[in-house]
């Protein structure tokens, strides 16, 4: 892929590219190498790195773009962090046949879920052998050895310490920012490094944007891609399309798939409106059932006052792509009555978003 794009880029007479390090000399000039280039417009979409925690810096440690270079499977693979990276891996490895150990400092996994998804994809990966070491705090670790690795860790105030074969450090991404020399250019920049920008992705200096995971607007492909969107819509002069247009949406590529849109039933209830909710485990769903795969639920919320759909949570079977049809409703802007007297092909899992609807009450709990 990144050879596809790097041809296009040197075969377009309109492009010169410039290999090495970018750094701001002043607001409307970057050096690079010898070069000096001077430009009114000037667009930061240098992207981010998995980030490193302090103690771990002189371990032997894989990293979500290292480890795919492996060339043997783990005997038992330490994983940091117990988010979307380290439980697709966790998955993953444990399938090739690695045990697969999974520490996370919170009290529960994919902490910016609701509590029964949490609970419920830790089940599913409990139930494959993937154990959790749960409120680790982890201090540090060393290598053990000439082929090992040991983690040591607080677990509730009780020391812990975890040898494996390899380490996985999935603890987050950090924005490719702090040697562009911002400061000299005079933009804006978060405490984590992340550049400030506006709902058109402008800095605080005239003609200087940011965009991709560099801003923090998104860290996803397909915001990074809207990105692109908005700025080549402000380049055109229609000038429509920005980044509050967005709504939240991602999933967790574990089996069976997480996919969410919008805010959860946590987020409704610390809100000050009223909101419809309703829930239906897979395993009532003809198709799932029909594929032995029952594991996991539906969960959806409205807007009272509205009838707007503000939120849709599926875990099972087809959820990346089911979560497509909520995203499409509330992108609309349709009331949740006309998908609820929508009638979907059987057999899908989709035919059984019209009964979920039905069962809508209101969230008071």
């Amino acid at each position: 892929s990144r050879n596809g794009i790097q041809d296009g880029i040197e075969s377009n007479d309109n492009i010169t590219l410039f290999k090495g390090v970018g750094k701001f000399t002043g607001p409307k000039e970057v050096a690079v190498g010898n070069h000096r280039l001077k430009a009114e417009k000037i667009y930061i979409n240098v992207g981010a790195r998995p980030r490193i925690i302090p103690g771990f810096e002189e371990v032997r440690f894989f990293t979500n773009e290292s480890i795919l270079d492996l060339k043997e499977v783990p005997q038992h693979l330490i994983i940091i962090g117990g988010s979307y990276i380290g439980l697709e891996f966790a998955q993953i490895f444990r399938r090739f046949g690695s045990k697969v150990t999974v520490c996370e400092k919170g009290p529960r996994i994919i902490h910016r879920e609701d509590h029964d998804h949490s609970e419920m994809i830790e089940q599913i990966l409990e139930s494959e052998g993937i154990q959790f070491e749960l409120n680790a705090n982890c201090l540090s670790g060393k290598n053990w050895g000439d082929s090992q690795v040991e983690v040591q860790m607080d677990c509730g105030g009780k020391e812990r310490r975890i040898r494996g074969s390899h380490l996985l450090l999935a603890t987050g991404r950090k924005p490719n920012t702090e040697s562009l020399g911002l400061e000299l250019a005079g933009v804006h920049q978060d405490e984590q490094g992340f550049i400030s920008v506006d709902d058109f992705l402008k800095t605080n200096k005239e003609g200087i944007y940011a965009l991709g995971d560099c801003n923090g607007k998104g860290e996803f492909t397909h915001t990074a891609y809207h990105d692109f969107e908005i700025i080549k819509d402000h380049i055109s002069g229609n000038k429509k399309k920005k980044v509050s247009d967005r709504i939240l949406n991602y999933a967790l590529y574990v089996d069976p798939p997480f996919a969410r849109a919008g805010m959860n039933k946590s987020e409704a209830l610390r809100s000050s409106k009223k909101y419809l909710h309703a829930e239906m485990l897979m395993k009532d769903i003809n198709r799932a059932k029909e594929k032995g795969e029952t594991q996991g639920k539906m969960k959806v919320l409205v807007e009272k006052s509205t009838g707007l759909i503000a939120g849709a949570m599926v875990c099972g079977t087809g959820a990346d792509e089911l979560i497509g049809i909520f995203l499409t409703a509330m992108y609309g802007k349709i009331n949740y009555e006309i998908l609820m007297n929508s009638v979907q092909t059987h057999p899908t899992v989709a035919e059984l978003i019209p009964t979920l609807l039905q069962s809508l009450q209101p969230l008071d709990v």
